[in-house]
C-alpha cells in the first residue's frame, strides 16, 4: 500500500445503503355502487330511443350537470342521468333528498323537463293512484291517500282521463301501455282495447305496433258505414269520448262521409280546448285538401312528361 493509498473505507464511515422499499399497494378500483330505482320516480316513463341516444351524448360531451337524487336509499331524480352514466362508465355524483314531499319533487322536476300530452300525464295521475308510493303506505297529501280527482288535479288532466289510464295500467299489456308512455298512442284509444280485447288479443295486434293498434280500435268502434245510424250521434259520441284529431281523422278517411264530417266539426266547436279544435281543423285540412297534379319537365325530344 503507498502512502497515498488511504486503503479501505471503515465500516463506521461505510453510507448504509437505504432500505429496499416495496413497490405501493395498489387499492382494489372502487365499485360503482348499484342503485335500484323508487316507485314514486317510476310513475314517469324512462326516456327511450332518439331522446334518450342524445341525453346521453349530452352527457359524454358536458359531464353530468345535476347530482341523482337518492331517498330512501334509492333513485328518486335521475334515473336517466344514472342509467347515462353506467352506459359511459362514469361514476355519477349523488346527494340525499331531505324534503318532506318526495311526490311534489318528483312531479315538479319532472314537468320542468318534459313535454307530456295529456294522454301521458294521465298515465302519471294513474300510477299515482295504483302504485305503492312509499313503505308499507302511500304517499299522502293533506293526511290521506292521493285519491282520483287528486291526483287529476295534481297532473292537470280529466278525471275521466285518469279512469281510463287506470284501466289500461291495470289491464293493458306493458308493449300498449309503453305507446301511450310515449305518446304514440291516446290513452282513449288504449282503454278500448283493454276493456274489449283480451290481453292475447292485445298482444296479437301490438305484434304491428301502432298501425295494429289503430286497426284493431277500428274494428272495435267505427261502424262499416254511417248511414245506418244517425251520423251527428256518431260523431257526438267520439267528441265526448275525447278522440285524439289524429284518431278522428283516420275514423273520417275510412268512413268517407259527407254527413259524418259535418257533424264531427260542429260537435268539435262544442268542446272547451281550442287548441285541440286547432290541431283538428288542421288535420283535417291537411288530408282532405286536394294535393295538386306533378310538375311537368320538357325532355329531349320536346314532350312534357311528369316528374
Amino acid at each position: 500500500m503507498s502512502a497515498n493509498d488511504p486503503g479501505p473505507i471503515p465500516d463506521s464511515l461505510k453510507r448504509a445503503e437505504p432500505p429496499k422499499q416495496e413497490p405501493p399497494k395498489q387499492e382494489p378500483a372502487k365499485q360503482e355502487e348499484e342503485y335500484q330505482f323508487h316507485a314514486i320516480a317510476n310513475i314517469f316513463p324512462l326516456m327511450e330511443g332518439e331522446e334518450y341516444g342524445l341525453f346521453v351524448d349530452d352527457i359524454e360531451k358536458r359531464g353530468l350537470q345535476e347530482p341523482i337524487v337518492l331517498y330512501e336509499g334509492k333513485i328518486l331524480d335521475g334515473r336517466n342521468r344514472y342509467r347515462a352514466c353506467k352506459e359511459l362508465k362514469l361514476q355519477p355524483a349523488v346527494k340525499q333528498y331531505t324534503g318532506n314531499d318526495p311526490l311534489g319533487y318528483v312531479l315538479s322536476a319532472n314537468f320542468h323537463r318534459r313535454h307530456l300530452n295529456e294522454s301521458q300525464r294521465a298515465m302519471v295521475a294513474a300510477r299515482v293512484v295504483t302504485t305503492k308510493l312509499g313503505d308499507n303506505q302511500h304517499i299522502k297529501r293533506e293526511g290521506r291517500p292521493v285519491d282520483l280527482p287528486t291526483a287529476a288535479e295534481m297532473l292537470n288532466v280529466s278525471e275521466k282521463s285518469v279512469k281510463r289510464a287506470r284501466d289500461v295500467c291495470q289491464k293493458g299489456e306493458p308493449q300498449l301501455q309503453a305507446l301511450v308512455d310515449r305518446g304514440k298512442v291516446a290513452v282513449s284509444v288504449a282503454e278500448k282495447l283493454v276493456n274489449n280485447l283480451t290481453r292475447e288479443k292485445q298482444a296479437e295486434a301490438l305484434r304491428a305496433g301502432e298501425h295494429g293498434v289503430r286497426t284493431a280500435i277500428k274494428a272495435l268502434a267505427v261502424p262499416r258505414s254511417v248511414k245506418s245510424v244517425n251520423p251527428s250521434d256518431v260523431a257526438k259520441r267520439h267528441i265526448e269520448e275525447v278522440w285524439a284529431p289524429d284518431e278522428l281523422v283516420a275514423v273520417v278517411l275510412e268512413v268517407r262521409d259527407t254527413d259524418y264530417l259535418k257533424a264531427v266539426v260542429m260537435a268539435a266547436l262544442g268542446k272547451i280546448h281550442t287548441d285541440w279544435i286547432r290541431e283538428l281543423v288542421a288535420r283535417l285540412t291537411k288530408v282532405l285538401t286536394p294535393q295538386p297534379p306533378p310538375a311537368a319537365t320538357v325532355g329531349a325530344t320536346g314532350i312534357r312528361r311528369p316528374i
